[in-house]
């Protein structure tokens, strides 16, 4: 699978997704301090150059980016 930028779909399988291929990205996870966008964040975060995580409520971004950095 290419990830050029002509080719990506919005709609982008992340099980069929290589690290090596995001190594270069940058991810902005919507909803990210619980739930789906969180299980996302998890997900690339490993993989992506920069992850934006995008929250309403600046505390809940702020514990979620916490438990994101911890092991």
């Amino acid at each position: 699978m290419d990830l050029s930028d002509e080719e990506v779909s919005p709609w982008l399988n992340l099980a069929e997704v290589e690290p090596s291929m995001m190594h270069d990205r940058i991810a902005v996870v919507t909803g990210a301090n619980k739930g789906v966008g969180f299980c996302i964040a998890q997900h690339l975060l490993p993989t992506v150059s920069v992850l934006i995580v995008a929250c309403r409520d600046r505390e809940r971004g702020e514990a979620a980016v916490a438990a994101l950095d911890s092991p």
